[in-house]
């Protein structure tokens, strides 16, 4: 992918290394889209604990906020944080 800048002549090139990163970017923002309605699909959930298992990098945004809306709907279930080994 390349871009030029206000016609300047000047290009922003994506390199391979860069295009691979955006790939499994890409991914990674696919499968926690899919974590929500997963989450709202286990309605009979009453009490248990749960590890749930990311990245530190990704714990802020969007693990966060999902952990939070997971045990206003589930307070009975902990929610754990846990880094992948």
């Amino acid at each position: 992918m390349s871009t030029s800048s206000s016609g300047v002549g000047r290009r922003v090139v994506v390199t391979s290394a860069g295009e691979a990163f955006a790939a499994v970017a890409r991914q990674t923002v696919r499968e926690f889209d899919a974590i929500a309605p997963a989450v709202r699909n286990v309605a009979d959930v009453v009490e248990g604990h749960l590890d749930l298992v990311a990245l530190p990098t990704l714990a802020a945004h969007p693990v966060a906020a999902l952990i939070a809306a997971f045990r206003l709907a589930h307070p009975g279930v902990v929610v754990a944080p846990v880094e992948p080994r």
